[in-house]
């Protein structure tokens, strides 16, 4: 008798906020460019470390300048936390992504800190009508030894999202791609409480775990794989179900 052993698995997570069918608590700007968002997803796999991040506003809009600093954190509103999590900077006319360290602070002045950027992704926002979006590999920018509780972008069953954005960007860059200036009138969408509800993807064959926050495969088909013990006993078993044939 053989059996795999179980395994556990990284799982993909994925949110949606609709404007005509709000699900969760997303805080949006009154009164502001924020009133012209229709839909937001946020997507992270967890095994690959691609984060990935598409914003559609109303019919009309012209996002060809828009602009845009997110963090993104696997439970509250990431405000406050320093240190911990990066801050991306979205220049979207210039197709280009600028990572830093997130001080905590509800300002856009991370990028002003004495360092270079953690990570430059170029060409890494795709336009499309009313609709930005890009998908990055994070591998490296969460690898990093930033601090102790480095984390990156981290999403998992919960999700907290802070996400600034303006419809009249402008960014200027050093030759080391370090952010020089940047300008713009920046509204927000930003989740206030522990997240809003995700949908969680896990490869074929495996199942989720909500305790474990992982994908599970088991051995057998699924079936549990008998003990030692429990193999001994079935032989015995059997061993004497065929001494009683032979007596009869």
């Amino acid at each position: 008798m053989s059996g795999t052993a179980a395994a556990d698995v990284a799982p993909a997570y994925s949110y949606v906020w609709n404007r005509s069918a709000p699900d969760g608590n997303l805080n949006v700007q009154p009164n502001s460019y924020a009133q012209q968002l229709n839909k937001l997803t946020i997507s992270l796999d967890t095994q690959t470390d691609v984060l990935g991040f598409s914003a559609e506003f109303l019919a009309g809009n012209t996002i060809s300048n828009d602009g845009f600093w997110l963090v993104v954190n696997n439970g509250p509103n990431p405000v406050g936390i320093a240190n911990e999590l990066a801050i991306l900077y979205g220049d979207v006319a210039n197709g280009r992504i600028t990572a830093y360290a997130y001080n905590g602070q509800n300002s856009p002045n991370s990028w002003q800190a004495p360092t270079a950027p953690l990570a430059v992704y170029n060409n890494a926002i795709t336009k499309s009508g009313s609709t930005y979006s890009f998908s990055v590999d994070a591998t490296a920018l969460n690898a990093l030894n930033v601090g102790p509780n480095w984390r990156g972008v981290d999403i998992g069953p919960n999700v907290g999202v802070w996400y600034h954005f303006s419809d009249n960007s402008a960014y200027t860059y050093y030759a080391n791609g370090d952010i020089k200036s940047q300008s713009g009138t920046y509204v927000y969408a930003d989740t206030t409480g522990n997240g809003v509800p995700g949908q969680v993807t896990c490869p074929s064959g495996t199942v989720y775990n909500p305790t474990t926050g992982t994908c599970t495969t088991g051995g057998g088909g699924g079936g549990q794989v008998p003990e030692p013990a429990s193999i001994a006993l079935l032989g015995l078993g059997l061993g004497v179900l065929g001494l009683a044939k032979r007596r009869r």
